[in-house]
């Protein structure tokens, strides 16, 4: 690999430096989180899989293959390592549902599942979600926690659950949840003016 600006990719040297500087242990958690929700959107896994189990091989597949430069991270379309990894996890758990023949038209996607069956989404809404998702990261970037808890929140997934896997006291994901809701109302003013 080649430091340019053109492919955004790094050396492995500085690839190495940037992996050595992360804080893992925070890192690893929080991606094993991020995987479980996602694949608790396919319920059908639960037959014929551990869940928790399964979600947690494709975090740490996501790592070992960030780490043996299997996969290229680029740092201008992923700046931040978090969502690189979860980008990784999102593909490595595609290609598993794709070849265990899951069918991934039962999962729906929070933008879309207000709209009529078979008929497309519209597209302006489509738009709205994602202009709506984008600000929601902006106003979480500074408080990565706070962001991997809203998410677990908006999968149903309750606070003591939460604490559990992310080996916190459950009143400290109710102190991040009062976080949560005043930056969620700080955007709402925005969006109201």
């Amino acid at each position: 690999m080649k430091d340019t600006e053109n492919t955004g990719t790094i050396s492995s040297e500085a690839l190495l430096e940037r992996l050595r500087g992360a804080n893992w242990e925070k890192l690893i958690k929080l991606l094993h989180l991020y995987s479980l929700n996602r694949l608790k959107s396919f319920p059908q896994l639960a037959e014929r899989f551990d869940i928790k189990n399964l979600a947690y091989q494709f975090a740490d597949e996501a790592i070992r293959q960030l780490w043996m430069e299997e996969r290229v991270w680029n740092i201008v379309e992923y700046p931040d390592l978090y969502d690189f990894l979860k980008g990784a996890v999102d593909s490595i758990r595609y290609n598993f549902l794709k070849k265990k023949e899951v069918n991934a038209t039962t999962y729906i996607d929070e933008v879309i599942e207000d709209t009529v069956p078979n008929q497309s989404p519209d597209p302006q809404q489509l738009l709205e979600a994602q202009e709506l998702e984008a600000q929601i990261k902006e106003i979480f970037s500074d408080d990565l926690e706070a962001y991997q808890i809203f998410d677990c929140l908006l999968n149903k997934i309750p606070p003591r659950d939460i604490a559990a896997e992310m080996n916190m006291p459950v009143n400290q994901v109710y102190n991040t949840t009062k976080r949560i809701d005043r930056k969620l109302t700080e955007l709402r003013k925005q969006l109201s003016n």
